[in-house]
């Protein structure tokens, strides 16, 4: 049985309201309160169905990110190249919101969600088995890949001169591989 409507409708209204107001003013600077009255809901309604400023938080970008993987055919993604692509889309997709995430300094929370993304795509982890078999490497590699590509990604987003999305692609897999990495020497 789904959930309740009225509580989906309460969280939707708070949900929207956080991301007008963060377009506003920082995240860190947004109370309960104004949330509320920017929803049209009581207090008592926001500690119904939340029990922090960051649930609402998570269940904004939740919803941006998994609309986004329905739209993601992760059985077409065939190597590192196809992963970094299917990402930089689905940021590309939803610009107006990782902007204002990367805007309020919430790189972290990119981190978290790429993360989760990847962890809910058994078929994106195998290609992480594939440079290591060893699960915990593999999982380190797929740690490495998801916060290096939320900061690139903030970064990406908050500019106004963009390079082209299969330019970064292009640079992201050659990092991940190793194929640039390699050929630096340290002198001392």
């Amino acid at each position: 049985m789904g959930e309740n409507p009225i509580a989906l409708r309460s969280k939707k209204k708070l949900t929207r309201a956080l991301y007008e107001i963060m377009d506003e003013k920082p995240y860190k600077d947004i109370t309960i309160t104004e949330l509320c009255e920017r929803a049209s809901l009581s207090r008592p309604a926001f500690y119904q169905n939340f029990t922090k400023m960051d649930d609402v938080l998570v269940r904004l970008m939740n919803e941006t990110i998994n609309s986004a993987i329905e739209k993601t055919d992760f059985d077409k993604i065939k190597n590192v190249h196809d992963l970094v692509d299917a990402y930089l889309k689905i940021f590309e997709d939803n610009e107006d919101k990782a902007r204002i995430l990367a805007k309020n300094n919430l790189a972290w929370f990119m981190v978290n969600q790429c993360t989760e993304v990847l962890a809910s795509s058994p078929k994106a982890f195998d290609l992480f088995k594939k440079i290591s078999p060893d699960v915990d490497k593999a999982s380190c590699y797929a740690d490495f890949f998801s916060a290096g590509l939320a900061y690139v990604l903030g970064r990406w987003i908050m500019t106004d001169v963009k390079l082209p999305r299969e330019e970064i692609v292009s640079y992201l897999t050659d990092a991940l591989l190793g194929e640039d990495i390699r050929k630096i020497e340290y002198k001392q």
